[in-house]
Parts: structure tokens; C-alpha cells; sequence
């Protein structure tokens, strides 16, 4: 039998792409900051061994399904365990100190988790943007729950996810864009640019009608936009690694931007 090691142990139990990491931070912290409460913070770690038990549920599934069973293997059973434990515990912690209704939004949610495990990443096709659209609009929704813990009205708190997805879904088809780009020197970022100018229109027409978006968020959408058209046209090639961390920084200055915006009222 295979030796357990502490490199399959990290690739299995721990995501490597930093995309996945922002789709997980950027609601939770955001969310935190603004609505911050004790339920909250149970939501943050129930959000994290959700996340985390992701990556681990795929492999052991696999292997498992083809009667295979790898150091990885029993690495990923056990990650999952240990993960559903501390999901279990928090969401415990959740009920008991808040409503029902607090984790009300997460239960289309964990349906379209579970969907997204199914037909995509079991079967291989997590690559594609789907999944990665999908797993950035679920995360969006503890936004929602932990704004609520926080005493936010819902339409309120639904804003927050919608101020995650308008960030989440232009950047999916702009590294994609990018990656391309590096790759094969395709400069076609339409699709990108696109999604970016429709995330810009809808947080003016929710800032100016409802003032349920803050001024702030608006600018930092406008700046992502412009660092899109700017390092498209400019082509540099750089390794995919920096890609991702260029990214979380632009996901963490719009968290906040969007959360001082909240603060000051602008």
C-alpha cells in the first residue's frame, strides 16, 4: 500500500488555484466586515470545510468508483470526514445563534454544489467556465447568509452577493482570456469586456436608484474593467501562478473598496 506523504496529503486536501480561494474570501470577508456577528463567523467556517471538502469529494470519489484505492484515496476520505465534521459543528453553531432563515439562501445553494460536483467534476469537465461560474455564485450566497446574521435586511444582504458575482463572472472569462492569450497569443477578450461593462451599468442603475450599491463599488468595477483592457492590449506573458495572485489583489481591493464605501456611506 502507498506511503501517505505530506505532498499527497497538501494536493489533496488543500485547492492550489487561487481562483478558488478568492470565490471562497472575497463573500466571507466582505460580508464580515460589514455585518460582522458571532453567527457570522460560524458561517465563515462552515463556508471554508465546504469549500475545502470539495477537492478531496472529487478525488475519492473517482477512485473509488473505479475500485482503485491510492495513497490519495484514503487521504481524500479522510479530508472529507474531517471537513463534513467541522461543516456539521458550524452549522450547529449557526442554527443556534441565529434564525432559520439566516441559512435560508444556502440551501439552493449546497443544491447547486452538489449538481456541480456531479456533472462536472466527477466527470472531469471542472475545467470549463460552468463550473467555475457556478462555484463562484454559491460562494456569493454566504454572503447573503452572513449579512442576515448580521441583522442586514435581505435585499440588503442579497446586494452583497450580487456586488460578488458582478466581480466573480467578468474575471472568470478574463483570465480565461488571459490564459489564452499567454498561451497562444489570442487577444480576444470580448466575451470579458462585455460581462465587465454589464457588471458596471447594474451597479450604477442599484447605486443611483436604490442606493443599495456604494459609489466605491462602482469605481473599483470601472478600475477591474480598465486593468482587463490594459493588460490585454499590453500582452505581457507572465506564468499563470502570477495571473492568480494579481487577481486575488484586485478581489481584495474591491472587498475594500465596496466595505469602506458601506462604512461611509458613499
Amino acid at each position: 500500500m502507498a506511503t501517505v506523504t505530506r505532498k499527497t496529503i497538501r494536493s489533496v486536501a488543500l485547492p492550489a488555484e487561487h481562483g478558488g480561494w478568492s470565490f471562497w474570501l472575497e463573500p466571507v470577508l466582505l460580508a464580515m466586515l460589514v455585518a460582522p456577528s458571532g453567527t457570522g463567523l460560524a458561517l465563515v467556517i462552515l463556508s471554508l470545510a465546504s469549500f475545502l471538502m470539495r477537492q478531496p469529494l472529487k478525488i475519492a470519489w473517482i477512485d473509488l468508483n473505479k475500485r482503485k484505492l491510492y495513497a490519495r484515496t484514503r487521504v481524500g476520505v479522510g479530508a472529507v470526514a474531517f471537513y463534513g465534521f467541522i461543516a456539521f459543528l458550524a452549522f450547529l453553531a449557526s442554527l443556534a445563534g441565529g434564525r432559520l432563515t439566516v441559512i435560508a439562501p444556502l440551501i439552493p445553494a449546497y443544491i447547486v454544489a452538489i449538481l456541480q460536483v456531479w456533472l462536472f467534476d466527477i466527470r472531469g469537465n471542472s475545467r470549463h467556465w460552468s463550473p467555475e461560474v457556478l462555484g463562484a455564485s454559491v460562494m456569493s450566497a454566504f454572503a447573503v447568509s452572513i449579512g442576515l446574521a448580521g441583522g442586514w435586511a435581505l435585499e440588503q444582504a442579497l446586494m452583497l452577493s450580487l456586488i460578488i458575482i458582478a466581480r466573480a463572472i467578468p474575471t472568470i472569462f478574463y483570465v480565461r482570456a488571459r490564459l489564452r492569450q499567454i498561451k497562444s497569443g489570442d487577444t480576444d477578450a470580448s466575451v470579458s469586456l462585455i460581462l465587465h461593462g454589464i457588471a458596471i451599468v447594474g451597479s450604477i442603475v442599484f447605486a443611483v436608484v436604490g442606493g443599495y450599491v456604494p459609489g466605491l463599488t462602482v469605481i473599483a468595477l470601472i478600475m477591474l474593467m480598465v486593468r482587463a483592457i490594459y493588460f490585454i492590449q499590453r500582452g505581457t506573458v507572465i506564468p499563470a501562478k502570477i495571473l492568480g495572485i494579481q487577481e486575488v489583489v484586485f478581489g481584495l481591493m474591491l472587498v475594500v473598496f465596496t466595505a469602506i464605501g458601506y462604512i461611509i456611506g458613499f
